[in-house]
């Protein structure tokens, strides 16, 4: 047991910037200092075309099978946290995150011949309710090592829209399955939107969005950000320059 003066608080900035597709996610994850990135979604290569010299690490998963995925992203992130190169630590995204987790639990069970215990009204095969417990719990395993890092975290994911059975009201949530749907937000130290609003003569305004706006996951900021951040036709670099003297005090990592 040890008292409150020992308490030492936790100085890595961890942010999970939700959003629809094709909405600058990316492209903000990127703008961090020396990331290492979990490429899961295969949308790296448009953040990189805008800023070709921009300096990152990656690993992608789709080079081994479905059901050795998950071990082969925790040896990647390992990898990355042991780096004194890597300044942020970067998954994108959630949604296959979890899809590689939910095959690691469908091999475990095939290969130890208890495929009896899965779905079997399927098509392909699915995991039961009963198993989505160890789902989370794998899940958070990876939130965990990430946010032990002491590094900068950033993890992205889509979201999606149900409808509320007694209001009828439009209900966000984070596009995964199971409880953390609703609650990952919750292990993370902000939670961010991005969006892209259509403008006059066919441009687009890209957004970060820090407060909540009524069309997204709980959105919430540990820092004195803008409400609302405009970053149309901005690089990696120059999103940088507007996020990092506001981020940097909240954070032991050094500029860039």
């Amino acid at each position: 047991m040890q008292s409150s003066t020992a308490y030492q608080t936790s100085k890595n900035l961890a942010v999970l910037v939700v959003g629809e597709p094709k909405v600058g996610k990316t492209r903000l994850m990127m703008a961090f200092p020396d990331p290492f990135v979990l490429d899961l979604d295969k949308n790296l290569s448009s953040a990189v075309s805008i800023n070709p010299n921009k300096k990152f690490w990656f690993a992608q998963v789709d080079d081994v099978p479905e059901g050795q995925r998950y071990d082969k992203i925790e040896k990647e992130l390992k990898e990355a946290i042991a780096s004194p190169d890597v300044k942020t630590i970067c998954i994108d995204g959630v949604t296959q995150l979890a899809a590689c987790v939910k095959q690691s639990i469908i091999a475990g069970l095939e290969k130890a011949g208890l495929g009896a215990k899965l779905r079997q009204d399927v098509l392909e095969p699915q995991i039961r309710l009963t198993d989505y417990d160890t789902l989370g719990s794998r899940f958070l395993r990876i939130v965990a090592l990430t946010r032990a890092s002491g590094k900068m975290v950033v993890w992205t994911s889509h979201q999606k829209v149900d409808k509320d059975e007694i209001t009828g009201a439009n209900r966000y949530r984070i596009h995964m399955p199971g409880n953390l749907a609703d609650n990952l937000g919750g292990y993370f130290t902000d939670v961010w939107a991005m969006t892209a609003t259509p403008q006059p003569g066919g441009k687009t305004k890209f957004e970060i969005r820090t407060k909540p706006t009524g069309y997204h996951v709980s959105l919430g900021c540990s820092i004195p950000l803008d409400p609302s951040i405009d970053i149309t036709d901005k690089t990696p670099d120059q999103i940088w320059g507007i996020l990092g003297p506001k981020l940097q005090p909240a954070t032991s990592t050094p500029k860039p």
